[in-house]
């Protein structure tokens, strides 16, 4: 106390505790503070650090709001979440039903498909009417080469081997002429 400058008393505190005590500071006159004697030099330096105290204390305020509406945010979010699930699992459940539902009528249909015989019957609106074209020339004409059938009926070679492919084996017989292998000849059986 030489210079005749009086310092306010301090208490002895850690560290940790004195900086927690400094953000609740309030910006006020350093004349109301108790000093006795102060510079103006030392006043303009208490007078910034009260003020930029008075910032971070601000700043944390702000800061402690946007932690606040960012976790009544998160907590939205997980109960959207936690609903999404919820819908998700009903969504699962009723797709795997109907999956099971239509794999049963698909095995059905496959089931119902395997037991019908495979027949080689004639089919189609002209095959029909050509195949009895065919056994009624047969009939009345007799044995007749694969080119006369073709010739009378107005149809190609390809067609002809078509309606030779669903004809009934155990009624009509194809032969090759007697002399000249390359003629085919098609009869009815006795």
């Amino acid at each position: 106390m030489s210079s005749g400058r009086l310092v306010p008393r301090q208490e002895k505190t850690p560290l940790y505790e004195g900086a927690a005590n400094m953000l609740d500071v309030s910006p006020v006159s350093i004349n109301s503070l108790p000093y006795q004697a102060i510079t103006q030099t030392e006043s303009a330096i208490l007078n910034q650090i009260l003020a930029e105290l008075q910032t971070l204390r601000e700043e944390v305020d702000q800061l402690k709001e946007e932690n606040q509406s960012l976790k009544e945010m998160i907590a939205t979010q997980d109960k959207c979440i936690a609903s999404l699930e919820i819908q998700q699992e009903k969504d699962f459940d009723e797709i795997a039903s109907k999956i099971n539902e239509h794999s049963g009528a698909i095995n059905k249909c496959w089931q119902a498909i395997k037991t019908v015989p495979h027949q080689a019957l004639p089919c189609g609106k002209k095959t029909i009417p050509r195949i009895a074209k065919i056994d009624e020339i047969l009939k009345t004409r007799g044995p007749a080469t694969l080119k006369e059938l073709e010739r009378i009926l107005k149809i190609d070679p390809a067609t002809m081997t078509r309606i030779l492919a669903r004809l009934d084996k155990r009624r009509y017989e194809i032969y090759t002429r007697p002399g000249d292998e390359r003629e085919k000849v098609l009869r009815l059986k006795a």
